[in-house]
Parts: C-alpha cells; sequence; structure tokens
C-alpha cells in the first residue's frame, strides 16, 4: 500500500482512536466518563502562564521529582475498562482532563512536585461486601475517583513527638511522603498511626497530622496535588471534577475558583469507588437514605471539631490532652493521655483541626445517625441513589456549610468493606472489553519531516495503538535517504527511541543495517511501499511487535548533529482487514512555500469516511502559544496532487452545526465562533490525502493541524 509522504516541522503528532462501548451490567462498569480520554493531560506550570502545556516542568521551574515531571505527552483520564464475572479492571494515567496546577507554596514559591504519568491498573470488585473486621487505611491510594486519579485519605505522614516538641515524619516506606515528601522533602516514611509495611513511626503515633490543614497551600484550584513520585491526587472535595461530571458546582475561569451552586440540587454523581469496591459520592444526597423522592440536601459528616460544644472536650482551652473515643479505641490506648502523649496546645502553629485526633464522633456522644448527622465513622452510609435505587453502602465527599471540605473528607480512618482491590500490575483472568479509547483502529501510515535540533528541539511523533491484540509496525528515522529527494541540509546520522507510556525506552536504533533483521526490514518496507534505503546508509529503523499503548518516536542526531530529517511509522500487519482511519495531529512552525505545514493521512478500505479537519491558529493563545499562526488557511489534498477543498475562518462554513456537533463526538476542544481558525468537514473516499496549513499572509507562525475521524 502506498500512502502520500506527510512533510512539515511538526512538534508533536499525536494519534487518537474513537471510544468503544457495551451495555453494562453495574453503575462499577458505566461509572467511568471518557469524554476526556483522547485529550493529552496539560497543566498550568505558574500564575504567568497564559496557557497549559502538555510536557513540563519548564527548565527555569523548582522541580524535586524523583522522575522529573512529564517528558513525553501522555494523554489523560481512563483510558480502558475491563471486566470478569468478579472484577473490574480500570486502566488510567492517574492524570485528570481538568486544569492541573499551578502549585504554590503559601510563601509564593513554586511547589517542587509535579504531576507524573502513573500507568495505573486499579482492580475493583463487582460484589462487595462488609468487612467483619475493619481493616485500617494508611497512607498512600485507598481508591480511584472516576476520571482515574488516586484517592488519598486525610494523613500526610506527620504525627507530633513529644521528644522533639514538633511533628516528624513517620518511617521508611510512606506512599505519600508526608509533608516533606509532598513539599519537596525526602519521600516520606511509614504510616504515622505505626501500622502497614511503613514499620514504627517516628512521632508518637497519636497525633497524626491531617493533610488538609498541613497541605491544603500546595493544592491547586481542584483541590489536588502530588509527592515526589508525582501521584497527582485528591484528599478531599476534587471541585474541578465536580464540575465536569455537573455535581452542583460552578467554577470561574477569570479568578480560577470553584463554588457550590445550590440553586437547584440534584443528587450528587458517583465520583469514584474506594479499594472495597463501595461507591464514592459527591455532597448532595437523599435526605432520607432510603426514599429516593425526598429532598436533596447536604450530606452531614458524623465528626466535629473538639471545641467544648455538643459534649466534646474543649481542645482551645483544656489542651490536647484528651482523645475522642473513637481515637482511643482506634490507638488501644486510653483516652485520657499520659503526659509523655499530649499534643500540643492548640495555637496559631497548631490550629484545632490540626490532627485527626482533634474530630469527635457524635455517634459516641449520644447523638443520632439520620437524625442529627447522616454519615456513620467510616464516612458512609446505606442508602438508595439514582444509580442503586435498591440502596447500597456509600461513602460521600462531605463539605461543611459554607462548601470547604468537612473532616473526614471521603473515607473515615478505616475501610467499611472487605479491601479486596487495589493497583495491580497486571490482569492475571480472562476478561471482557467494556471500554476502549479506540475501538481496533486502523493505524493509517503516517510520516513527518522536520529540522532537527537537540535538547527539547528534537522530532518527537507520537502514535497510539488500540485494541486488544499486540501490532506490527515498522519506524524509520530517515536522514541521509533525503539526499535522493533533493533534501539538502539533511541530518546525516539519525537515530530514533521508541518510548511507551510508562516513559520506558523499549527499543532504539542507529545505523538500520546493523540490525539483526536488516533484510527482513528492507523486504518489508518494499512491502508496505516506502521507498528504499541505499545500502551503507546511516538511517535509522526499528521493526516490532507492540502491545497496544501510547508510544512517542523521538528522533534525533548522534552526536547532537542537526538537520532535516523524516520520522515515518508504519502499520506493517499486511493482511488487517479495517477501513479504520488514525486521528492525528501536528503541531508546527508554519511559513510559506515549502515551509507549509503539511499532513497526511490515508483512508484504507472499502467505505468512505467522514473527516474533520482543523487548522489552529489563534485558538492555541488559550494554550499558552503566544507566536501563532494569526490568519491560518486550510486546503485538502488527493492523492493526485488536486486541491479538493479549502477553508479559511471556519464560521463562514455553511455547515458550522455540523462542524460543533462533529468537534463536540469527537472530543476535540473547543473554538470560539468568530476565530480565524480553519475546520472542514468532509466525506472522503479511500485513498491518501494531504493538508496543507499556511498563512494568509506571509508570516511565520505556530499552527495546528488536526484530523478526525467521526463516526
Amino acid at each position: 500500500m502506498n500512502s502520500k509522504k506527510l512533510q512539515n516541522f511538526p512538534v508533536l503528532i499525536g494519534l487518537c482512536g474513537v471510544a468503544s462501548l457495551v451495555r453494562a451490567e453495574s453503575p462499577l462498569l458505566e461509572a467511568w466518563p471518557t469524554s476526556g480520554s483522547s485529550e493529552f493531560a496539560a497543566v498550568f506550570e505558574t500564575n504567568e502562564s497564559e496557557g497549559e502545556v502538555i510536557i513540563w516542568p519548564s527548565e527555569s521551574l523548582r522541580n524535586t521529582n524523583t522522575n522529573g515531571g512529564q517528558e513525553i505527552p501522555v494523554l489523560a483520564d481512563v483510558q480502558r475498562v475491563e471486566h470478569s464475572d468478579d472484577w473490574v479492571y480500570v486502566y488510567s494515567t492517574g492524570l485528570a482532563s481538568h486544569r492541573m496546577g499551578p502549585w504554590y507554596f503559601d510563601n509564593g514559591s513554586i511547589f517542587g512536585n509535579w504531576p507524573t504519568d502513573q500507568n495505573l491498573i486499579t482492580q475493583l470488585p463487582k460484589n462487595p461486601v462488609e468487612a467483619t473486621e475493619k481493616v485500617t487505611n494508611n497512607l498512600g491510594a485507598l481508591g480511584i475517583w472516576v476520571n482515574g486519579v488516586a484517592l488519598f485519605n486525610m494523613l500526610d505522614g506527620f504525627s507530633y513527638s513529644n521528644a522533639d516538641g514538633e511533628d516528624v515524619q513517620g518511617g521508611p516506606g510512606d506512599a505519600e511522603g508526608g509533608a516533606g515528601g509532598d513539599a519537596g522533602g525526602p519521600p516520606g516514611g511509614g504510616p504515622p498511626d505505626g501500622g502497614g509495611a511503613g514499620g514504627p513511626a517516628s512521632g508518637d503515633g497519636i497525633w497524626v497530622r491531617n493533610a488538609m490543614l498541613a497541605e491544603i497551600e500546595t493544592f491547586d484550584s481542584g483541590n489536588a496535588h502530588q509527592p515526589q513520585s508525582g501521584e497527582y491526587h485528591y484528599h478531599a472535595n476534587p471541585t474541578a471534577l465536580r464540575v465536569q461530571l455537573g455535581d452542583n458546582m460552578v467554577y470561574d475561569e477569570v479568578t480560577d475558583t470553584y463554588s457550590e451552586d445550590t440553586s437547584d440540587l440534584t443528587h450528587s454523581p458517583i465520583l469514584g469507588y474506594a479499594f472495597d469496591g463501595f461507591p464514592v459520592y459527591g455532597p448532595y444526597g437523599y435526605s432520607n437514605a432510603l426514599d429516593s423522592s425526598s429532598n436533596v440536601a447536604r450530606i452531614r459528616s458524623g465528626f466535629q471539631v473538639s471545641d467544648g460544644s455538643n459534649g466534646t472536650v474543649n481542645m482551645n482551652t483544656d489542651g490536647r490532652k484528651v482523645l475522642p473515643d473513637w481515637a482511643a479505641d482506634f490507638h488501644e490506648t486510653d483516652a485520657v493521655l499520659s503526659e509523655d502523649l499530649y499534643g500540643p496546645d492548640v495555637d496559631d502553629q497548631y490550629p484545632l483541626g490540626w490532627y485527626i485526633e482533634d474530630h469527635a464522633y457524635l455517634g459516641d456522644l449520644g447523638f443520632t445517625q439520620g437524625v442529627d448527622f447522616d454519615l456513620d465513622i467510616y464516612n458512609g452510609r446505606f442508602c438508595v441513589t439514582p444509580e442503586y435505587p435498591e440502596g447500597v453502602y456509600a461513602y460521600f465527599s462531605t463539605i461543611a456549610e459554607d462548601g470547604s471540605p468537612e473532616f473526614p473528607y471521603v473515607v473515615g480512618r478505616q475501610w467499611y468493606g472487605e479491601v479486596v482491590g487495589g493497583l495491580v500490575d497486571q490482569v492475571t483472568e480472562d476478561v471482557e472489553l467494556y471500554y476502549a479509547r479506540g475501538d481496533n483502529t486502523r493505524l493509517a501510515n503516517i510520516s513527518s519531516r522536520a529540522s532537527v535540533d537537540t535538547g527539547e528541539n528534537v522530532m518527537i511523533a507520537g502514535f497510539v495503538l488500540e485494541g486488544e491484540i499486540d501490532k506490527e509496525v515498522l519506524i524509520r528515522g530517515i536522514g541521509p535517504g533525503l539526499s535522493d529527494q533533493g533534501v539538502d541540509g539533511y541530518l546525516e546520522n539519525p537515530t530514533i527511541s521508541l518510548v511507551n507510556s510508562s516513559n520506558e525506552i523499549v527499543a532504539s536504533n542507529v545505523n538500520w543495517e546493523e540490525s539483526d533483521n536488516a533484510s527482513e526490514i528492507a523486504e518489508l518496507a518494499f512491502e508496505l511501499g516506502a521507498f528504499a534505503l541505499e545500502e551503507g546508509s546511516s538511517d535509522s529503523v526499528l521493526y516490532a511487535s507492540l502491545s497496544p499503548d501510547l508510544y512517542t518516536v523521538v528522533l534525533s542526531g548522534v552526536n547532537e548533529t542537526t538537520g532535516v530529517a523524516l520520522a515515518e511509522v508504519y502499520d506493517a500487519d499486511l493482511d488487517w482487514e479495517s477501513d479504520e482511519l488514525a486521528n492525528i495531529s501536528t503541531r508546527a512552525q508554519v511559513g510559506a512555500g515549502e515551509d507549509v505545514a503539511i499532513a497526511g493521512f490515508v483512508i484504507d478500505g472499502d467505505e468512505a469516511k467522514t473527516v474533520l479537519l482543523r487548522g489552529i491558529g489563534p485558538s492555541l493563545e488559550d494554550q499558552g502559544v503566544t507566536d501563532y499562526l494569526s490568519d491560518p488557511l486550510l486546503t485538502l489534498y488527493d492523492d493526485e496532487g488536486e486541491a479538493i477543498y479549502e477553508n479559511d475562518d471556519w464560521s463562514e462554513n455553511a455547515n458550522t452545526d455540523e462542524i460543533e456537533e462533529a468537534v463536540s463526538a469527537s472530543g476535540a476542544f473547543e473554538i470560539t465562533s468568530g476565530t480565524a481558525d480553519s475546520v472542514l468537514l468532509v466525506h472522503l473516499q479511500p485513498g491518501a490525502y494531504t493538508v496543507h496549513l499556511s498563512n494568509v499572509g506571509t508570516e511565520l507562525g505556530v499552527g495546528l493541524v488536526e484530523i478526525y475521524e467521526i463516526q
């Protein structure tokens, strides 16, 4: 199969498939939103950022990550859902499609930990049951939010030490790393109560620090941050996720703030699942737990601070000398503490609420659940919900009357159910696919020609393999081979590396003829219609069988040499029968003449396809691009080189309503009506096509070419 080559100056090429869904058996399968699954995760690095970036952090910014942030683009949200008779498996990057960042300390300096792709597989039971013996949740993830982000509890890894007269970090092994780890210090230690794999805590293990007070300064506006491992997570009230799910909350883009909207309350949706398999709802539910016709109201936590009201000890005046009943039972100690276990006096440094033991449970003080408060000591209740009309035990993400997070925030100090789920490295049983971002998408052969520099300006081409089976792929990094095509200044000795979504280099090559399978590569290239490489050339080639994943091809010069090079990716499964088109996008420096951006794609098969083509310039300003293409012109050419469609200023199209529907269906970001961006929505027969993006006028600028299949 011959394919017209893509010649352009890209920063990135991404391929995104079409989502596949089958009928669900339970809310546990239906809970995962997928509209953001084809978007690249992006962050605002600072308050001064003009837009989001998909590779971070910039060299000028503080970076204390153990793995350095995100060096290649990665997709957001949940990517795949599988299930068996007993289990559901959720694949996610752990990064959100909503706005992430920026992150600061309260002194205005940059918080140095950055979110990073976690490549998670979460296993959840379909049939959760109450635990006969309740299990303590310690640091790290204790569940998953529906966007695939980790769900953490109220801990931060520190407890008070009377010997030291201050809060100190736990022993080795904490997943969270404490405020020291979260705030850029050394990775943390064991659970502050002394339990779990982390070993004994360094502090007394009684007065355990509350992350919502101790760490909130480093949260972004969506109430999330990350330790040095880059594990983005919410400890409480995931406001940005709630806006995405329509959970009685609004967002002010100008001030980057979230606020409750109680004008027309509706029952909160499922926000996540704990590892015991029970759902986590937002803060609003039926006022009568077992009556779906009762009013929707804020679900009230069963905890309050010990300020002397409702029969609590007044820690403001009496100090931290007596534990609430639940805490004494939990720590297996007397409520009245010995002097060597006192906590510090309540003051500005250790305000009331600073420790989890500052909170008393109303059920221990003679108050009644369902009357005076709504949730049990695990922060849940048995109730009916829209998703579970017959009733289910459910946790709630609790908030106070003013909308601030309310202790214990999501899940109490122990899970309610048997904790049989969690994070796994792989799926070891036969499963059925429920959802995959892209359903066995045909990878159209693509190529990208660019000027290769050094450092961050090497060539990066990304592609996605969808489906459930491995695929044979041929990848070429051409330098000297361009000389026969009349290209001057080519890259004399290119090297290519293939990186998976876990940032692991899975293959690399320099000088293709030194490969063990060089003869097979040459034969395959001929069968695929790729031009032949000269014997003895220093071009680079990889031929590999790859499992479904997001991949990045990094093309650079040996010894940091520079020059023009061509990256090519071919689907090498010659007998693969499908007419699916892989969506691609190319961001490039666009000039005039030979320096226009050119994206190529192939519709392979017997059926025509509806395709959305976009040439974005001005709308890149919202993504932080300042030198964007001011007035892009989009032209589509067939395989004979004939211009068949053209657009300048997308709002002038006769089918703008259909275009807006196609944008929504494809998951592409919206562009404002009246901008000078260019868009085409066309129906194309099988064949090879090229899209040229140029500028009306002669000035240079950054432009983005996007190609989406619309079904």
